[in-house]
């Protein structure tokens, strides 16, 4: 969708479509990230659209002023672009609330324009906002039978007369408006604490580079060059800076918030890609940036598709098949706790949230970054809750608690588990999984690898397997399987 997009703004904007897809395509961000990330690859698909949207909207109605000076009215075209335009707007918000803060560039653009006829910019805000409430309440509405704070039978109390009043303030009363929610959790440090506090440079200084290479310098010494020439712009300076502000503007609202992941900054690809393509993989490229794209892009899909939190899916997938081999066995419930990983993708286990599968429960919790003692915690509640069941239940056939951390926490979970009284326990590993907030200890596999290769009783080949066993344990994700008897 959004190669098909690029390819049509490069038409509007008469640029090399073929260097800025193929730029697109090549970034290990739309590979890695926009395959994983799904609001955020959403919210890439949304902007790109977006400033299709506009580009193509200013340029008719460019064409039109020129061609019809005496005309008040808008061509009936315009009228439909600018309720897609406030559709667009919503749409985006609601997938993610800081969607605003890349709208409001194209957006500016596009009211800019109309300012040259006034009468088109009071036509231009009436559709764009009806096109805004009506999906505004659509979304609003799905939302709100999503989360159940509305019920079919409150929906169906409108079409009484009898009651329309209070039955109208009643569904407004009610429904669930996730960008206020999203604004509202944020607003409260406490929250924000639980994922994280970032310095207000990181996006500037870490993320905007590791996501985009050579490209970001390059297109920030491109952004200077064009703000020089602010004063003389011409029709190509003015769409250069279009994309110039789309690429800036966003990314200082962004710094303010002080919780900064790199794929808040995704959309920017968009903008730099159409800023940089001509310099990095163009015409006039020079060898080493476009050496340097190549190899930064290998290694960040390398990083990132395959080494980063890469056990995971392999967990999920393994404790899929496991727990339904074990559906056949009798009545036995599930715990699965992952403890300093990313959120798991809980289809994976194909199995329902918090729902019973045939005669076994399964349970999904996600610790993130939480200490071990509420790990601890966690395994003490959950031997309570199954000892208090087993009054009520025949035929249990005990539970089992499955933890996946990385191995840099091996020690700590083995002497948990020491703890406890467990009937059996197996331990499986996935490599490769790399977690950057808990890397391994070096030292220690440097000491196990040195110690490895100067035995004297093996060989070569010998002495290299089992120093590769040594770091692919390292960097696995551990899988700790504990069964407990009731």
């Amino acid at each position: 969708m959004c190669d098909f997009l690029i390819s049509k703004i490069c038409v509007l904007c008469n640029m090399k479509r073929s260097f800025c897809v193929t730029m697109f395509a090549s970034s290990y961000v739309t590979l890695t990230f926009m395959t994983r990330a799904f609001s955020n690859s959403t919210e890439v698909v949304i902007f790109t659209l977006l400033l299709f949207v506009v580009l193509k909207n200013t340029q008719k109605l460019s064409m039109d002023i020129q061609q019809n000076t005496s005309s008040l009215h808008l061509p009936q075209e315009n009228y439909v672009d600018c309720v897609f335009v406030g559709m667009i707007v919503v749409a985006g918000t609601f997938n993610r609330p800081t969607f605003v803060a890349f709208a409001i560039v194209p957006c500016t653009y596009w009211l800019l324009h109309k300012f040259e006829r006034r009468v088109f910019l009071l036509f231009s805000a009436v559709c764009c906002s009806a096109g805004m409430l009506l999906l505004m309440a659509a979304f609003s509405l799905t939302d709100s039978i999503y989360y159940g704070t509305l019920s079919m039978d409150m929906l169906s109390k409108l079409t009484n007369t009898h009651d329309f009043p209070t039955s109208l303030q009643s569904v407004i009363g009610n429904l669930t408006w996730t960008p206020f929610n999203f604004v509202k959790y944020n607003m409260n440090k406490d929250n924000v604490a639980l994922h994280g506090l970032h310095p207000r440079f990181l996006h500037f200084v870490v993320n905007f580079p590791l996501l985009f290479g050579v490209a970001a310098p390059v297109s920030i010494l491109l952004s200077l060059q064009v703000i020089l020439q602010i004063k003389c712009l011409s029709k190509e300076l003015k769409l250069k800076l279009l994309f110039v502000l789309c690429l800036l503007v966003p990314m200082l609202l962004l710094s303010i918030f002080p919780h900064q992941e790199a794929r808040f900054l995704i959309p920017l690809i968009i903008p730099v890609v159409f800023l940089t393509h001509q310099f990095v993989i163009g015409n006039n490229c020079y060898k080493l940036p476009l050496a340097s794209w190549i190899i930064w892009n290998l290694l960040g899909a390398t990083l990132f598709g395959s080494l980063h939190q890469g056990g995971v899916t392999q967990s999920l997938s393994y404790l899929s098949h496991t727990i339904h081999r074990m559906e056949t066995k009798g009545n036995c419930s599930h715990h699965v706790i992952f403890f300093h990983t990313y959120m798991p993708p809980r289809h994976l286990l194909v199995v329902p949230k918090k729902k019973k599968m045939h005669s076994n429960e399964v349970s999904v919790y996600d610790l993130s970054g939480s200490s071990l003692e509420k790990l601890q915690a966690l395994i003490e509640h959950i031997k309570t809750a199954e000892d208090s069941k087993t009054k009520n239940v025949e035929h249990k056939n005990g539970f089992n608690i499955c933890i996946a951390c990385p191995s840099s926490f091996e020690a700590e979970i083995v002497e948990m588990v020491k703890l406890n009284s467990v009937y059996s326990k197996t331990i499986v590993k996935f490599y490769p999984h790399l977690s950057i907030e808990d890397l391994p200890d070096w030292n220690t596999i440097l000491y196990s690898s040195k110690r490895l290769w100067n035995e004297v009783d093996k060989t070569s080949f010998e002495k290299l397997f089992s120093v590769y066993s040594v770091i692919s344990d390292a960097f696995s994700l551990h899988l700790h399987c504990l069964r407990f008897s009731v």
